[in-house]
């Protein structure tokens, strides 16, 4: 159990200071953007307020991004008629977490 809570707070520790690079985050949104069950359809995307400069220029022209404190740097939500898409570190971290639930502690030698 130990373990599990220092490879998390490592890992946690390590996503925060990374930072956000703007064309990663780009990616990442026009990635999320193709997961929409309507292409063509208009969305709204919401970033941390420190995040919407990063990614100006850089969005689909249905895309229409919002500043929402509480979405935490680096993540964003996107939402449209039919479909909502969320990313962002705090998921990672989740995701992590529950991974590391289901592998079990091999008993000491």
């Amino acid at each position: 159990g130990q373990l599990r809570q220092t490879v998390l707070h490592l890992v946690a520790k390590l996503v925060g200071e990374v930072g956000v690079a703007p064309d990663v985050l780009a990616g990442r949104i026009k990635a999320a953007v193709d997961m929409l069950a309507d292409a063509a359809e208009s969305a709204l995307l919401r970033l941390h307020p420190d995040d919407v400069p990063l990614v100006e220029g850089k969005l689909p022209a249905t895309v229409f991004a919002v500043a929402d404190p509480h979405v935490s740097r680096g993540g964003f939500v996107i939402e449209s008629a039919s479909t909502i898409v969320e990313d962002g570190p705090a998921l990672w971290l989740e995701e992590l977490a529950a991974a590391i639930e289901r592998v079990p502690i091999p008993p000491p030698c």
